[in-house]
């Protein structure tokens, strides 16, 4: 059972290990890296989460090789918290399935959802902004983080802020 005062995180680690080529492959794909330090992104994304919530709060969605692949590099991971894509479908859809896992398992906590291959410093300011997002989500809000983009590129989204929600940078969208 999920402590009501701790949200639950669920890091996406799943693809296909094309973007990084060609020092990823399919069954090591960036996340399993070990690429800004000597640890892999996945399990600095694992720490990041540790400091939001317990440990037993934290699932991986991925499928069923890179689950594989996962708990050879990362054995005290626990083996029943991960979520499983029966089909790779980009994120919406492991989003769906996670938010209908962690509904059944534990009720409707904060759910946070982290990509497993992003470099995030300093995580003192990563954990403030998250404690903000979740104060904001329990009034009823689907929130998203973004960063102030360096430069246009296509290949992301951007988000338009709208008004002021009463915490500092936080706005409708």
């Amino acid at each position: 059972q999920a402590s009501e005062s701790k949200p639950v995180v669920v890091i996406l680690a799943g693809g296909s290990g094309k973007r990084f080529w060609p020092y990823s492959r399919i069954n090591k794909p960036k996340q399993l890296l070990a690429i800004y330090s000597a640890k892999t992104l996945l399990y600095e994304t694992i720490q990041r989460a540790a400091a939001l919530t317990h440990k037993k709060n934290i699932f991986i969605g991925t499928s069923e090789i890179l689950k594989k692949a996962i708990l050879k590099m990362h054995p005290d991971f626990p083996k029943e918290n991960f979520i499983i894509e029966p089909e790779a479908k980009n994120t919406a859809p492991i989003i769906a399935l996670s938010a209908l896992h962690i509904r059944k398992k534990f009720g409707n906590p904060p759910m946070i959802v982290l990509s497993a291959d992003h470099f995030i410093k300093p995580v003192s300011k990563f954990k403030i902004a998250i404690q903000k997002a979740i104060r904001i989500a329990q009034k009823d809000y689907l929130v998203a983080l973004g960063i102030k983009p360096l430069r246009p590129d296509e290949n992301y989204g951007y988000i338009k802020k709208g008004h002021q929600l009463g915490v500092e940078n936080c706005h409708s969208l």
